[in-house]
């Protein structure tokens, strides 16, 4: 349980500084798709919009919802089927 609670403040923590410092990672590592540069507003964008989804993740992570949240998002995918439990 610590250890969960610990690695989702990790989490948040490098998607806060994704989202801080986008300017930083998009100098730093360049554009990494014309598609996203031209579709999503440049790689500042991008990297804002995944230190958000890492965050997001790192909170379902803390709460132990990630297993709930992804059966019933991308179960059906698979052939999973999603109930109130998350077992």
């Amino acid at each position: 349980m610590i250890g969960r609670i610990i690695g989702g403040l990790i989490g948040a923590a490098v998607g806060f500084v994704m989202v801080w410092k986008s300017n930083f990672f998009a100098e730093t590592f360049g554009s990494i798709s014309s598609w996203a540069d031209t579709h999503l507003g440049g790689m500042r964008v991008v990297y804002k919009i995944l230190g958000c989804i890492i965050i997001f993740i790192s909170f379902l992570v803390i709460t132990n919802l990630h297993v709930l949240f992804f059966k019933s998002v991308f179960g059906s995918l698979f052939g999973v089927p999603s109930d109130a439990t998350g077992t």
